[in-house]
């Protein structure tokens, strides 16, 4: 090969990841004696390449990493803000896909929905009267509070909480409908206008003041149509828009979907080929490689160079017991004829468990939510692992959890106002307080937590409501339940007593429930015993354990 045409070829092969080759000199170099020189004539260190002599490592640009659109950053602010409503937009609708087809996907978004919601308010107000009847009416309340009379408040939880995860955010507002109040949802494709041309993203603020914000602006009536769909514009103090605070400077929420989409959908094409090879290997029993003519077969079928025998033609007299099973049969697949060499691809790549890889794929994507990969992925741990994911976990839906509180004491705050606005309840001092009753806690050791969750009770270091709290149950609902079947066991006992006058007291409460056998034995020996010899005390023993 000529020199020139060489020089000419060798800069397409070269790599970045490859010290520069040398090319010979045209003319070969006169011999010379060999002359010690400095280290500048020995050959730069194979190295990948660096980049540019940027001083921060992660700003250099490198052919061998991917680049990153720093321009889109350093738009126009108004440029800007119209990119990023678009880029909202589209990875809204990506997440809606992925959850509408990905069972990854669906499945993390329900366990996070599963141990986040529902969120449930109680009155804290001073006086026990009014916030007997706070709770009352905001209970009946929550059974219908949908605008549609679809949805109640647990199950509109649960829709806010899917959402954040698959759109990014969702917008409610409180309506009046037939005079009480009902909770209107906006989803994040009906906040601003139909095309997407608001560079604010349908937000309104005040930039002269520093971006205060002002209100909103939402679609009303079906968004399918192309005209006459109305807009409409709520301030600040009627919508709430709930959604994962991130950044400051963002007044709507992204999707987290964004930090895992391309893997998830990676994995999706890397299981659909793995299906594809094996649905080929298993419908493929075997490859005959045709080098001569094949036999004719016992169904009258001649198959091979210059066969005439049609399956029709077949020996009617033929009876079947006395044919042969065919290789097709035997195998249970098919068997394709090929002149010349079938082979499937393989790979030398000494890498990965397709399986594996897949599930890697899978735990990438959930990181991307803030859950740990292993709690996802269900994976065999040991205890102190499997508490130091547990906790990850737990801390993931404790933040979600605040959020579906802000928008619970949204709704107490005015359907209690309304409340006392129309004359139903009466004005307290402390409407307003309230505490949250949040879904159970996620607990590893279920026996030694309860057992000290009841000492701590006892001791007063922890109250009821938090103990009932962290089961998931209404702690009030549990204090009026208790104090009933302790009336119920008291009258039972005095009941018990005067039919029995002979029969102590104590006994009878501690076969009810409220004191121990041990207890009970230790209350009647304390008491002297009336015989003096041995056998007498044996017999007042024998009676107290009967």
């Amino acid at each position: 090969m000529k020199l020139a045409t060489l020089k000419n070829i060798m800069p397409r092969f070269r790599s970045t990841t490859l010290p520069s080759v040398a090319i010979a000199p045209s003319r070969p170099a006169t011999p010379r004696p060999v002359i010690a020189r400095a280290s500048t004539s020995t050959p730069p260190p194979a190295v990948t390449n660096s980049g540019n002599g940027n001083y921060y490592e992660a700003l250099r640009e490198s052919h061998d990493r991917t680049p990153v659109p720093y321009a889109s950053a350093n738009l126009h602010p108004q440029m800007a803000r119209l990119v990023g409503s678009l880029n909202r937009r589209m990875i809204a609708a990506l997440g809606r896909y992925l959850a509408d087809n990905c069972s990854d996907v669906a499945y993390a978004i329900k366990t996070i929905s599963a141990y986040s919601a529902p969120v449930t308010p109680h009155s804290d107000c001073p006086d026990q009267e009014s916030a007997k009847a706070f709770n009352d009416y905001f209970r009946t309340w929550s059974k219908n509070c949908d605008h549609t009379r679809r949805f109640n408040l647990a199950e509109l939880q649960d829709i806010i909480c899917s959402a954040v995860d698959a759109e990014g955010d969702i917008g409610s507002v409180m309506t009046l409908e037939s005079g009480a109040p009902r909770v209107r949802l906006y989803d994040t494709f009906h906040i601003g206008n139909q095309f997407a041309t608001d560079a604010q993203d349908g937000v309104v603020t005040d930039d002269a003041n520093g971006g205060v914000l002002l209100g909103y602006k939402t679609i009303e009536g079906p968004q399918d149509e192309m005209r006459g769909v109305a807009s409409g514009y709520y301030t600040a103090d009627q919508f709430l828009l709930i959604h994962d605070p991130e950044r400051y400077d963002k007044y709507r929420g992204i999707s987290p979907i964004r930090r895992g989409s391309n893997d998830l959908r990676d994995k999706g094409d890397i299981k659909a080929f793995v299906k594809l090879k094996e649905k080929i290997s298993s419908a493929l029993a075997a490859v005959i490689q045709q080098k001569g003519m094949l036999e004719e077969d016992h169904w009258g079928n001649d198959t091979g160079e210059g066969g005439t025998n049609e399956r029709t033609a077949a020996d009617p007299n033929r009876r079947p017991v006395d044919s042969k099973i065919s290789l097709a049969e035997l195998l249970g697949g098919d068997i394709p004829v090929v002149d010349g060499e079938l082979k499937q691809l393989e790979s030398n790549f000494n890498g990965i468990n397709a399986i594996e890889f897949i599930e890697y794929l899978a735990g990438q994507f959930v990181a991307g939510f803030g859950l740990p990969p292993a709690f996802y992925l269900d994976e065999k741990l040991t205890g102190p692992n499997l508490r130091s994911v547990i906790g990850k976990a737990q801390r993931k839906f404790d933040k979600r959890k605040a959020v579906l509180a802000k928008f619970v004491e949204w709704c107490w705050l005015r359907v209690i106002a309304h409340g006392i606005a129309s004359g139903e309840l009466k004005a307290a001092a402390g409407w307003d307080r309230i505490t949250l009753q949040f879904p159970p806690l996620l607990l590893i050791d279920l026996g030694d937590q309860m057992s000290n969750e009841r000492s701590d009770v006892m001791c007063g270091q922890m109250s009821e409501r938090e103990r009932f709290g962290n089961r998931g149950k209404d702690h009030c609902a549990e204090h009026n339940q208790i104090v009933s079947e302790v009336e119920t066991k008291l009258q039972s006992a005095m009941a018990l007593k005067e039919k029995f006058p002979d029969v102590p007291l104590p006994l009878i409460l501690g076969r009810l429930g409220f004191a121990t056998s041990s207890s009970v034995t230790e209350t009647q020996t304390q008491t002297p015993p009336t015989g003096d010899s041995q056998a007498d005390n044996q017999a007042d023993n024998s009676k107290t354990k009967n």
